[in-house]
């Protein structure tokens, strides 16, 4: 899926686009789900930001996986 193709995949078109910021937004959703099940703060973000911070991430290496991208996006969130 989407996921597991390379962020510059994902920016390629605007069918794209909207297929990975779903994908995200049910990645992201995961991740909270999984952090407050096991003890652990989530990050608060609105949606428009986890998208904003997903795209900071890609457009430093747009070679890595979307998968990547998020869970590095999601990690720098949960620091500040």
């Amino acid at each position: 899926g989407i996921g597991g193709m390379s962020c510059a995949h994902w920016q390629s078109t605007q069918a794209l686009r909207l297929e990975g910021t779903i994908w995200i937004y049910g990645f992201w959703t995961g991740l909270n789900y999984v952090a407050v099940a096991s003890g652990q703060m989530e990050p608060k973000v609105d949606t428009a930001a986890v998208v904003v911070e997903v795209k900071k991430t890609c457009a430093q290496r747009p070679s890595q996986v979307l998968a990547s991208a998020v869970w590095t996006a999601y990690l720098d969130l949960n620091k500040r």
